[in-house]
């Protein structure tokens, strides 16, 4: 995971996808690295976006994404 430029986390709802995907952005934005957190659902990524420590993570869905 730690090499990884792109990564994508499928699985079951309550597996822990989303948490590892936080986990990661904070990493790597912590670093100073550009970091986007997209999601599927409009409602998750503006509830992902209000979590403390992602101030410097871009988090939109998917849609909002591709809009920008």
């Amino acid at each position: 995971v730690r090499e990884n430029c792109r990564l994508l986390i499928t699985g079951a709802a309550g597996t822990g996808k989303g948490e590892l995907a936080l986990s990661r952005a904070g990493d790597l934005a912590s670093r100073g690295r550009k970091t986007a957190l997209l999601c599927e659902n409009p409602l998750l990524a503006q509830r992902l976006a209000q979590r403390p420590g992602l101030h410097a993570v871009e988090v939109c869905d998917r849609k909002e994404f591709l809009e920008q």
